[in-house]
C-alpha cells in the first residue's frame, strides 16, 4: 500500500480575471481528493497547491483547471487557426516536458511514465514520437506518455543516457527499463502493457 507523499506545486494560469475566479479555484481544488491546499495568488496568477501524489497527480490537477477554462501557462496549446489545419491534417504529437516541469510529472505519480528522450531532431526520434503518441491515445489516464529534448534538459545526464533517441520506462519515480530506437511499435506496445500490469493501480 502507498504511503502518502506530499508535495507542492506551484501552476500559473492564465485566464483568471475576478476575484470570484481565484475563489471558485481555491473551492474546487480544496474539494479534491489527495488535495490538502490550495491557494491562488490572484495579483500573479499561480495557483500553490499542496497534495498527496499517491491520491492524486499534477496531470490531474491541470486537467480540473482546464476543465474550469483556465490555461496552465507553461503549457503549449493548439490556437484557433491551428486547430483549423488540424481539421485537414491530423497530426498529434507528445507532450514536452523539461526541468521545470519533471518531478510533477514523472516522478511524483503512480502512474507508470512512458518518456522519448532525444536531442534536437531526427527521423527515427519522428517515427518513436508517432508510435508513442498512437499508445498515448489507447493507454489514456492509464499511462502518462511525454517526450524530452536533451538540449533543452538535463534529463540525459540525470540517467547517464549517451546515445539518442531511447524510450525510458519509469515506475514510481524509479527508471525500469530503456528501449533502443531499434524497436518496432508492437515491440514498444508489448512493454508498455508489461509494465502497466506490474503497477499497483
Amino acid at each position: 500500500m502507498a504511503t502518502n507523499k506530499i508535495t507542492e506545486k506551484k501552476i500559473p494560469v492564465r485566464g483568471v480575471n475576478c476575484a470570484k475566479c481565484r475563489l471558485d479555484i481555491e473551492n474546487i481544488l480544496g474539494k479534491v481528493t489527495g488535495v490538502e491546499d490550495a491557494k491562488m495568488d490572484y495579483m500573479s496568477g499561480v495557483v500553490s497547491v499542496k497534495y498527496d501524489y499517491t491520491r492524486v497527480d499534477l496531470p490531474e490537477i491541470e486537467k480540473i483547471l482546464e476543465n474550469l477554462g483556465y490555461n496552465v501557462a507553461y503549457k503549449d496549446y493548439e490556437s484557433g487557426l491551428t486547430k483549423l489545419k488540424g481539421l485537414f491534417k491530423k497530426k498529434k504529437s507528445l507532450r514536452k516536458i523539461d526541468d521545470h516541469t519533471f518531478p510533477g510529472l514523472v516522478l511524483e505519480t503512480l502512474k507508470p511514465v512512458i518518456l522519448l528522450v532525444y536531442k534536437g531532431d531526427c527521423d527515427e526520434c519522428e517515427r518513436l514520437e508517432a508510435a508513442l503518441t498512437k499508445l498515448a491515445v489507447e493507454f489514456k489516464d492509464r499511462v502518462y506518455f511525454y517526450k524530452a529534448d536533451c538540449n533543452l534538459s538535463s534529463i540525459c545526464s540525470r540517467y547517464n543516457i549517451n546515445q539518442t533517441p531511447v524510450i525510458l520506462l519509469i515506475q514510481n519515480g524509479v527508471l525500469k527499463q530503456s528501449l533502443p530506437p531499434s524497436a518496432l511499435d508492437e515491440e514498444i506496445r508489448k512493454h508498455v502493457i508489461d509494465v502497466l500490469k506490474s503497477t499497483s493501480l
